[in-house]
C-alpha cells in the first residue's frame, strides 16, 4: 500500500513515518508539506491512502501554513483520487471546519473487499495509535487484493501499474488468488479490452469476464450507455454487467462483463481462423440489435449530421486543413433519406466476441445512442480494412488492394476470403438505412475519421475518401 503523507512539521514527521514503514502491508511512503506537491503527487503518483495535516503551507517557498490550504487539497484529493481513504489529522480540538468536511465521507469497499471502509476520518495528533490501528487494518486488506497474481502467459500486454491493480480488484472480488488475462482488442482508445478470469487455488476459474480498463470518464460513460441502451436489447445480445472498479484507482476505472465460454475470442481472430463464419456471426449481431433497429425512422437529414455522429466539426476542420480537402467536403451539405435509431456507434470486429459454437455477444458500448441505422454495419465492414487488429490479423491486405472499388461490393471483394462477411454487412447496412446514398454517406463519415488516426496510409484514405465523394456528388 502506498501513502502520501501531508505533514508540515518535521518533528512529528520524524517521528510517525518510521512507526508507518513498520505496518505489514505497506510498501511506500510519500512524504510530502505543502499543499502544492501533494497535488503533484496525487497526480503522478499511485495513492491507495492519504494521511493529511491540514494546516500546511501552499507550496515549498511558503513557510506561513494554514488550515484553508489542508482544506484545499482535501477536496483537490477527492476528485483526483474518487474513493481513496483521507485520514485527517487534527490538533487539539476538532475545529469547525473539520467538522464540516465530515459531511464529504461516505462507505465504499475497496480492492475487491467486502469490509465497508470509510473515506473520511479524523484522527487527533495525540491520539495517532488509533490512526496506526486503521492504517494496519487497510494495509491487511490491501495486501490480501496485492497478493493476487497476474497470469499473462509472459506476453507483454501493455498493462500499466494501475490496470494490474484493477485486474487484482476484480480477481479479489471473486476470491481468486490469480488472475489470467489477455487481450480481446487492442483498439484505438486509451482503453484496453481484456479477457480475464479469475482463478482459485485449484487454477479454476471462478469467473471469466470481458473488461474494459481506461480514463474514468471513458467508463463512465460505457457503464450508463450500457445501464441506458444495451439493457434494452434481447438476451444474449450483450453479456451481463459483473462489476464496474472506479473508487481508489485514480482518474481510472474498469467495467467487467461476464461470458461463459473460455474460448471466446474476437471476430477478428475468429475471421482469421476461419472466413467461412462471418457471415453467420453478422447475422446473429443483427439480430442482437434487432430491437434498436426496429424503432429506427427515416428522414432526410444533411450528411454532415451523419458525420457528426462519428466525428465532430472540430476534427473534421482539423482534417481538412491538415489534408487539404475542403472541396470534397461540401458534399455534406447534401441531404439524403437515412434511417435512425439507437445504434452501437463502435462496431467493430473486435468489440463483436465470438464463442467456441459461433455464437456471438457486443461489448464496449460507450458510444451507444441515437445515431444513423447504417453506420454500424458499415463499421463493422470497414474495420476489416482500417482497424489496427485487422492488419494484426493478416486480414487486411485482401480488401485494401481494392478499397476504391468498395461502392461496387463485387468488384471490392472480388474473390477474397472475406467476401461473404463483407456481403452480409452490405446487405444488412442496405436493408436498414434508408437508401444508396445513406450507405455511402456512412461510409464517407467512418472513412473520414480514419483520417485522424492513419490507421492506413493516408494517401489510400484520402482516395477513398474522394471516391466516395465522387460517388455520391453523382447520384
Amino acid at each position: 500500500m502506498k501513502i502520501l503523507f501531508v505533514e508540515d512539521n518535521d518533528g512529528f514527521a520524524r517521528d510517525l513515518e518510521p512507526v508507518l514503514r513498520e505496518i505489514q502491508g505497506v510498501e511506500e511512503i510519500v512524504r510530502v508539506a505543502d499543499k502544492e506537491s501533494a497535488v503533484v503527487a496525487l497526480r503522478d503518483k499511485m495513492v491507495d491512502l492519504v494521511i493529511l495535516d491540514l494546516s500546511i503551507p501552499p507550496s515549498k517557498e511558503s513557510d506561513m501554513p494554514d488550515p484553508e490550504h489542508g482544506q484545499a487539497l482535501f477536496h483537490e484529493a477527492r476528485e483526483l483520487r474518487p474513493g481513496t481513504p483521507i485520514f485527517i489529522l487534527t490538533g487539539a480540538e476538532v475545529q469547525k471546519f473539520s467538522r464540516g468536511l465530515a459531511r464529504f465521507g461516505n462507505q465504499v469497499r475497496l480492492w475487491g473487499d467486502s469490509t465497508e471502509i470509510e473515506t473520511v476520518s479524523f484522527f487527533p495528533k495525540e491520539e495517532v495509535n488509533d490512526l496506526l490501528t486503521r492504517v494496519g487494518a487497510l494495509a491487511a486488506i490491501f495486501s490480501k487484493m496485492n497478493a493476487v497474481a497476474i497470469n499473462t502467459r509472459g506476453r507483454n500486454l501493455g498493462l500499466s501499474p494501475v490496470q494490474d491493480q484493477m485486474l487484482k480488484t476484480f480477481a479479489n472480488m471473486a476470491d481468486g488468488v490469480a488472475c489470467d488475462v489477455s487481450l480481446l482488442s487492442g483498439g484505438l482508445s486509451d482503453a484496453k479490452v481484456v479477457k480475464a478470469a479469475a482463478m482459485d487455488r485449484s487454477r479454476k476459474a471462478q469467473v471469466l469476464c470481458a473488461g474494459k480498463l481506461g480514463p474514468s470518464p471513458v467508463i463512465l460513460s460505457e457503464r450508463m450507455a450500457y445501464e441506458k441502451h444495451a439493457r434494452k436489447l434481447g438476451i444474449g445480445a450483450c453479456p451481463p454487467l459483473y462489476c464496474a472498479i472506479d473508487m481508489g484507482v485514480g482518474l481510472q476505472g474498469a467495467i467487467f462483463y461476464t461470458l461463459t465460454d473460455d474460448d471466446t475470442l474476437s471476430l477478428f481472430e475468429r475471421l482469421a481462423a476461419d472466413p467461412t463464419i462471418g457471415p453467420a456471426v453478422v447475422g446473429r449481431v443483427r439480430g442482437g440489435l434487432q430491437r434498436w433497429t426496429e424503432a429506427s425512422t427515416a428522414d432526410f437529414v444533411t450528411i454532415a449530421e451523419i458525420r457528426r455522429r462519428l466525428i465532430d466539426d472540430d476534427d473534421a476542420l482539423a482534417i481538412e486543413a491538415k489534408f487539404d480537402i475542403g472541396v470534397l467536403r461540401r458534399i455534406e451539405a447534401r441531404s439524403v433519406q437515412a434511417s435512425q435509431s439507437c445504434i452501437h456507434g463502435d462496431l467493430h470486429c473486435g468489440n463483436v466476441l465470438v464463442k467456441s459454437d459461433g455464437d456471438a455477444v457486443l461489448i464496449d458500448f460507450g458510444d451507444a445512442g441515437p445515431g444513423f441505422t447504417s453506420l454500424d454495419p458499415i463499421a463493422l465492414e470497414l474495420s476489416l480494412v482500417f482497424h489496427p487488429d485487422a492488419a494484426k490479423f493478416g486480414l487486411r491486405d485482401s480488401l485494401m488492394a481494392n478499397i476504391n472499388a468498395w461502392p461496387d461490393v463485387d468488384a471490392f471483394v472480388g474473390g477474397t476470403p472475406l467476401k461473404s462477411t463483407v456481403a452480409a454487412c452490405r446487405n444488412w447496412a442496405h436493408d436498414v438505412g434508408g437508401g444508396d446514398q445513406s450507405v455511402l454517406a456512412s461510409a464517407y463519415a467512418y472513412a473520414l475519421r480514419q483520417l485522424k488516426y492513419e490507421t492506413v496510409d493516408p494517401k489510400i484514405t484520402l482516395a477513398f475518401v474522394t471516391k466516395l465523394s465522387e460517388r455520391i456528388a453523382a447520384s
